[in-house]
């Protein structure tokens, strides 16, 4: 059917159809922060002056701040582990002149991986899951989040009266997707708008959102993995 139709899929050479591999937006953005940035006299002196010592996760967030990383991008990257991403590279020696105000060697932060590689997407989804259901869904009503359990074959406390008990249950339910992948979605983006679709009829009652969410659903039966969706706007 044309309307489930998965374009994405229907270009992919054979090669990747084969191998099914991830594809994930970020990736993209994730290579505006060099592989190897050198940090200047100036940048230690900031990082020492405020945290007494160069913490890695500070040093990654300034310099992906300064390279144009999203809010979003922050969060994936916490997701993975920062200390997964990332090191810092301390040349021997190192030491700062503060009469001249220079750096005697070297302080670099080093990636270690240039990608968000399959095995980190997969243990990157379901942290996905937990982090959409903990500041949110606090306006949800008894019968959207019904719809939302039926549509998604969600048994966890779909006959509790309890809204705390449903949300519970949606969540482990979508952790279980996304962990076992048994949608197969290999879109991380259309994964991650999956969750916002819920979230978004479950407390605002977009239907739009609970289109696609059902025509996601449907998707899954095509037989393949899913790689993209025409959303219903």
């Amino acid at each position: 059917m044309s309307f489930l139709k998965d374009k994405e899929w229907d270009e992919m050479d054979w090669l990747n159809k084969a191998v099914e591999p991830f594809t994930f937006s970020f990736n993209e953005e994730f290579a505006k922060i060099p592989s190897e940035y050198a940090l200047t006299y100036r940048d230690i002196v900031h990082h020492l002056s405020s945290t007494g010592e160069l913490y890695l996760t500070i040093v990654v967030r300034r310099i992906a701040e300064r390279c144009g990383i999203s809010s979003n991008g922050m969060l994936f990257m916490d997701l993975i582990g920062i200390e997964t991403l990332f090191e810092l590279k301390l040349e021997p020696d190192t030491e700062l002149d503060l009469e001249t105000e220079t750096i005697i060697g070297g302080v670099s932060l080093v990636k270690t991986v240039e990608s968000f590689n399959d095995d980190m997407i997969r243990e990157m989804l379901p942290q996905m899951v937990v982090q959409s259901f903990r500041p949110h869904f606090v306006k949800v009503t008894t019968t959207k989040i019904n719809e939302v359990m039926d549509i998604l074959d969600c048994k966890e406390g779909r006959s509790s009266s309890s809204i705390r008990k449903k949300i519970a249950g949606l969540k482990d339910h979508i952790y279980n997707i996304y962990r076992d992948n048994t949608w197969n979605i290999r879109n991380v983006d259309l994964a991650i708008k999956m969750l916002g679709w819920i979230q978004s009829y479950c407390e605002n009652g977009d239907r739009c959102s609970l289109a696609n969410l059902s025509k996601l659903k449907c998707m899954i039966h095509n037989g393949h993995p899913i790689y993209s969706m025409e959303e219903i706007v």
